[in-house]
């Protein structure tokens, strides 16, 4: 009997050390993020602006459909300032625009609502995590390019949305199950630590930081027609001198 109880111990744990194997740890845009399945097995595509998507077909005996993707967000410059200055602020205003958007689509039979959205901080860092479903979407569509359907065309889609320090990520789990737990999205973690910030004060800085800005640009606007206007002026006198 116990010979058996050993056997079957040494079973699981190479079994489990063979999973752990299989598993690929991917680093992009400042995020750590494990795929269950080999490095070779990750597939890379690249949106309208250049930047990669990260995918994987992963299905479970639960859900067959399961597809996985990480993908790091293309933003103007501007915005990354912002992000990096006031992240917490600018994550709150991006969660409410959010949960707009789904609400319209919503509205429009094209999706369901937003599912109990859900304010998170990995390593200090801000972001939210959600879930949609499609009504009455039961098989979805695979691209004629071999890439598997669009999250968005799944029945179900459960995501994390993260500023990460260094850019903003998105990672995504769809299928024909719900994934709120999914350990895909568990597995997603940041390469900084940082303390997290309050929202509330960061938005008091930018108004505070807006209030000041507007006199000082009406202040360097009447320098700097005072200077041209000088300019002009000792011009036409060393032509009239002329």
């Amino acid at each position: 009997m116990r010979a058996a109880k050993r056997i079957v111990t040494a079973l699981l744990c190479l079994a489990c050390g063979w999973g752990g194997a299989q598993a690929a740890e991917f680093s992009a845009g400042g995020a750590i993020v494990r795929f269950p399945m080999p490095v070779e097995q990750i597939n890379q595509t690249r949106d309208d602006s250049g930047q990669p998507t990260y995918w994987q077909r992963a299905p479970t005996p639960q859900d067959p459909q399961r597809v996985l993707v990480f993908h790091q967000l293309n933003m103007p410059f501007w915005m990354g300032w912002f992000m990096r200055v006031v992240p917490e602020a600018m994550m709150d205003r991006a969660g409410d625009k959010l949960i707009e958007a789904f609400q319209a689509a919503g509205k429009t039979g094209r999706r369901a609502p937003i599912e109990d959205p859900q304010w998170v901080e990995i390593n200090g860092h801000p972001g939210w995590t959600f879930a949609v479903q499609s009504p009455g979407q039961n098989q979805p569509v695979a691209r004629p390019d071999g890439q598997p359907p669009r999250l968005g065309d799944y029945r179900y889609m459960s995501a994390l949305l993260l500023w990460t320090g260094e850019s903003l990520v998105i990672a995504g789990v769809g299928g024909n199950q719900p994934m709120a737990d999914d350990e895909f999205l568990q597995s997603v973690r940041t390469t900084t630590t940082v303390e997290p910030g309050d929202a509330q004060a960061q938005f008091n800085l930018l108004c505070t930081a807006g209030g000041l800005a507007l006199p000082a640009l009406l202040l360097l606007l009447i320098v700097l027609v005072y200077v041209i206007d000088k300019s002009i002026k000792r011009r036409k006198r060393a032509r009239a001198a002329a």
